[in-house]
């Protein structure tokens, strides 16, 4: 489930306010139309799918048991947007349409404008450069950690 909120939804209702989050409790991602408008106007169509790509990389990670928090996880989140990203440029996704290479490099800007932002990456203290070196190596197959 995808549900938009307003600036700040935070699904515990602790913690600091973020644009893009995955909510453990009930299984839905939660984005701020605040983010996410900007990015498709500014950017396109495919920033949108790579942000909300991010908390959907969370979700999987904690289907798994593996850590959402760190270094480690952020990268391993990022890289598997990535390996998101090459499935619906191979036309591998079922009922989506594949995507261009203009849209690969749409998630770069994306995570290069948005990626170092507290409300999009908590805690994040990687560069824009190495966000985008994540999601390469996912888009280039990479195993993300999962």
């Amino acid at each position: 489930m995808v549900e938009g909120e307003p600036s700040g939804s935070v699904c515990t209702g602790e913690g600091p306010e973020v644009d893009l989050e995955f909510c453990a409790a009930d299984g839905s991602v939660r984005f701020d139309p605040g983010l996410l408008e900007p990015a498709h106007d500014e950017v396109g169509d495919h920033a949108v799918v790579t942000l909300l790509g991010l908390p959907y990389a969370v979700a999987v990670r904690t289907r798994l048991g593996l850590p959402t928090l760190g270094e480690e996880a952020e990268d391993a989140v990022v890289c598997t947007t990535g390996w998101m990203a090459r499935e619906l440029f191979r036309g591998a996704v079922v009922g989506a349409p594949p995507i261009s290479v203009d849209e690969v490099d749409d998630a770069a800007v994306a995570l290069l404008r948005y990626g170092e932002e507290d409300s999009v990456l908590p805690g994040s203290d990687a560069s824009g450069f190495e966000l985008v070196d994540a999601f390469r190596r996912g888009f280039l197959g990479g195993t993300c950690g999962i």
